[in-house]
């Protein structure tokens, strides 16, 4: 059952916060902490943070639409480094230069405690390199790029406490990703790509988590812990599980504005920013990945844990377009076998309520 005490008026007031889960649902991607993948964008709705999940939910019949930007500069592996790797038998390396993707968003709300969303992104790998130990001597092949479109993502937000001002919300998350995406890219030898390098993984994997927000006035707080289970895609590819989470921070500065007190229908007057309005946005975001499996046996050059903090901006304009923008810098790194580390990474997007 869920727990409903908020007042009318509040939930007026809480207009623009109910859209914080739009881009988190929206936008998340899994199987993502591997140097190669994008990393998981967890959110950016037009209240609330951009990688964490908030625990809002959309009003019943609203909809929103984003289109978001992520790139990852890596710690591209030099000629050095795969000698040093062939050095302690580890066979089959590979560096990426940079990842990057565009998401394709929708989410629209069901009843006032359910979201439903779906995303797609289009994946772009640049420069990718891999080492082959033959005949005792380490080979270096240039692989050129890999892009296309991923995997579609549908999941579901559902409210279970909503205690507004008065406490903490809580919502329940669950989802699937499916098999739609590019898994037949090439390199420029004509060699088809592994599976973490493709755009798509040709497997199911459901998630299932959970979000925790408190709004304090101005500030709001939120914690959120999701999980994928991944499952064997193409070529017998497992990419491994992921658990992600993360705690932001969100302050919101104001801005100009002019403010409106139109009645509702319970003669209240809810108090309504029609302008531009500023969010400040601080988030730290853990993630771990298992090791990938391949035809039963580890990739022992997959998966870690990495641990970012990331400061954003968000610009809200009439409650309607929010515009925003984020950093993402690795403060601790622990990457299994061969695995390359990430640099930094750049967040960027668009929404706007319908």
């Amino acid at each position: 059952m869920t727990h409903r005490l908020v007042a009318p008026s509040a939930r007026v007031r809480a207009s623009a916060r109910q859209l914080l889960p739009i881009l988190a649902l929206a936008t998340l991607a899994t199987r993502s902490l591997q140097a190669d993948h994008p990393t998981a964008a967890f959110g950016d709705g037009t209240g609330g943070p951009i990688q964490t999940f908030s625990a809002g939910t959309l009003p019943e019949g609203q909809g929103v639409l984003s289109l978001r930007f992520e790139m990852l500069d890596l710690d591209r592996l030099s000629d050095g480094d795969f000698q040093r790797f062939a050095a302690q038998g580890i066979d089959h390396a590979h560096s990426v230069d940079a990842t990057s993707a565009v998401y394709l968003s929708a989410a629209y709300g069901v009843t006032d405690d359910l979201t439903i969303a779906a995303r797609i992104p289009y994946v772009f790998r640049d420069d990718l390199r891999s080492s082959h130990i033959h005949d005792g001597a380490v080979e270096i092949s240039q692989d050129g790029d890999s892009a296309g479109h991923g995997d579609l993502l549908v999941l579901a937000m559902y409210r279970v406490i909503a205690l507004g001002e008065e406490g903490v919300d809580a919502s329940v998350i669950a989802g699937i990703e499916m098999p739609t995406g590019f898994t037949t890219d090439r390199s420029r030898s004509g060699r088809v790509f592994h599976v973490e390098h493709q755009p798509g993984s040709g497997s199911w994997d459901p998630l299932v988590g959970i979000a925790l927000s408190r709004p304090m006035g101005p500030v709001s707080i939120h914690a959120s812990a999701v999980y994928t289970i991944a499952t064997e895609g193409a070529r017998e590819t497992d990419l491994g599980d992921m658990l992600r989470y993360g705690l932001a921070v969100v302050w919101r500065v104001g801005g100009a504005s002019h403010h409106h007190h139109d009645e509702d229908e319970n003669g209240v007057e809810p108090h309504r920013h029609d302008g531009l309005v500023w969010d400040l946005i601080l988030e730290l975001e853990g993630q771990w990945q298992d090791k990938a499996e391949i035809a039963g046996r580890d990739d022992e050059n997959s998966g870690g844990y990495e641990l970012f903090l990331s400061p954003g901006v968000r610009l809200n304009v009439n409650e309607r377009w929010s515009v925003y923008g984020a950093v993402g810098v690795p403060v601790y790194q622990d990457k299994n076998g061969a695995g390359h580390e990430t640099d930094f990474r750049v967040i960027a997007g668009v929404a706007v309520s319908l």
